[in-house]
């Protein structure tokens, strides 16, 4: 007895196709932590490399801007605004360090790509420099912050208390 017509197919025959378990793959542990250290390793090289990304924006399009070319005084043309101000030179040497940490990242990343080496020989320095532009990071962030907000005394203590509890909660969770 055959059921109804579905786009000149069989429901039964459609009910039983759905049915019917998949296949598993026969992989080894071996080949699914090799799988798995290869997801890692492109998962990181991407944050790696967008991180880069925004660090590299952030030199040129620096917190409070930077003085038009038609300024009168051409000694200043295009150097940042707030560039006297201690804020921002923590900005610029946090950023660098967030920039040169996340490329560091990228190479030894690409280098384990390009060798396919093991995990440990391009992970782990690559983890290490990674989490150094992570902190590094959000310190160019708060005081990028900081110098905007500067005039706003509840606003700037905000940031700051944001702040402080971030890198509490993230010492404490390492130990």
């Amino acid at each position: 007895m055959e059921l109804s017509k579905g786009a000149g197919v069989p429901v039964n025959h459609m009910l039983h196709s759905q049915r019917q378990p998949q296949p598993e793959k026969d992989t080894s542990d071996f080949q699914r932590k090799s799988l798995s250290e290869k997801d890692t390793r492109e998962a990181f090289l991407i944050v790696a490399a967008l991180l880069m990304t925004v660090s590299f924006a952030a030199a040129f399009t620096v917190p409070g801007g930077v003085y038009s070319s038609d300024d009168p005084n051409p000694k200043i043309r295009g150097t940042a605004v707030l560039a006297r101000k201690p804020l921002f030179v923590i900005f610029t040497i946090f950023n660098i360090i967030t920039m040169c940490s996340s490329a560091m990242a990228c190479g030894f990343l690409s280098l384990g790509i390009f060798l396919q080496s093991e995990l440990t020989l391009t992970i782990q320095p690559s983890f290490l420099y990674l989490s150094s532009a992570f902190l590094a990071a959000s310190v160019a962030f708060l005081a990028a912050v900081l110098l905007v907000v500067a005039n706003n005394r509840l606003l700037a203590g905000a940031t700051i208390l944001i702040g402080a509890l971030h890198y509490i909660l993230y010492f404490f969770v390492i130990k």
